[in-house]
């Protein structure tokens, strides 16, 4: 658990927009797995590109097609009910 938690007290949660990513989770619920990336390195946006990272060290890849422009995920944090802004992306938070 703590490569996933990167030395931080908490997990980042993901709410896909994609209706493949959302049927997939409804018939598996919850499921634990990295960004398409590693640390500090560019996000993967094509499945060529995640592969290179992960190998065979990722179960399986679903292939998104090509993503490179689309806008990065919003991270926020919310601690005793505020919120702060992580990383500023696709959602917009007002604070």
């Amino acid at each position: 658990m703590n490569y996933l938690r990167l030395g931080h007290n908490g997990l980042a949660v993901r709410l896909p927009a994609g209706e493949q990513l959302q049927a997939l989770l409804t018939k598996t619920g919850p499921l634990l797995t990295t960004s398409a990336n590693h640390p500090d390195e560019p996000t993967a946006a094509t499945i060529q590109a995640a592969r290179q990272y992960f190998n065979s060290n990722v179960d399986f890849y679903i292939d998104g097609g090509n993503l490179s422009g689309s806008v990065p995920s919003t991270i926020i944090g919310v601690v005793d009910d505020a919120v702060e802004v992580l990383r500023p992306g696709a959602v917009i938070i007002k604070t």
